[in-house]
């Protein structure tokens, strides 16, 4: 039997775009601020240096400016 495995990428991450399409973006790459957080105000354009996570989806994160910050404060620009 096949045990299923993941392809973690710390330098990308996989994405559905507003359109549907899946889209995989590389760091760096820009998030916007979706709900303040630390010294970051809403609407605020950043550059993720590297995603990280342990393989649950609920636990993605995404470094900016060498700190890490869960990804629901975030939303890609795409």
């Amino acid at each position: 039997m096949n045990k299923p495995f993941k392809v973690i990428d710390p330098f990308s991450i996989l994405f559905v775009d507003r359109s549907g399409k899946l889209r995989r973006a590389y760091c760096p790459f820009f998030v916007r601020c979706r709900s303040p957080v630390d010294r970051y105000v809403l609407n605020q354009m950043v550059a993720v240096e590297m995603v990280k996570s342990n393989g649950n989806e609920s636990s993605i994160e995404f470094l900016i400016s060498g700190r890490s910050y869960q990804h629901r404060f975030f939303e890609i620009v795409s």
